[in-house]
């Protein structure tokens, strides 16, 4: 069963409510990055494709296509394993640890999943998700 998750994917630190976007990333045709550093597959791109909402047929985002990342089940089985996002944010010896971040993305999958758990964010492949989406849907840690 394949997933898809269209990402218009925005990272920002919020140590200032005024804080400057360091990461965002438009999927057309690559990993590259519109502002910050490059995407990275976090070990190979297995099934994943690049489209557009148009041509994966699927609803646009706000009415309008999207580039998007269609991307299969990130199982034990599939050789897709993630993406892995460099925040690009100045850190130094008083504030080494960013913990304080935005992340903005829009996420589609096959409602015959909609009571999986999904990981949105982890921090390591091996190491439990930091974010998730529940089996009710509710997004959490």
């Amino acid at each position: 069963m394949k997933t898809i998750l269209t990402f218009v994917f925005l990272l920002a630190s919020v140590f200032s409510c005024f804080s400057e976007i360091t990461g965002y990333w438009n999927f057309n045709g690559s990993l590259k990055a519109t502002i910050g550093e490059n995407l990275e597959w976090g070990w190979e791109p297995g099934g994943a494709t690049f489209g557009t909402t148009d041509k994966f047929g699927i609803s646009g985002i706000q009415g309008k296509p999207a580039n998007v990342l269609k991307f299969p089940d990130s199982d034990e089985i599939s050789d897709f394993s993630g993406i892995e996002v460099y925040h690009g944010a100045e850190l130094d010896e008083d504030n080494w640890l960013l913990n304080e971040y935005s992340i903005i993305v829009d996420i589609l999958y096959p409602e015959t999943s909609s009571t999986d758990t999904r990981a949105i964010v982890s921090n390591a492949p091996i190491e439990q998700a930091s974010i998730i989406i529940n089996g009710e849907g509710k997004i959490g840690g």
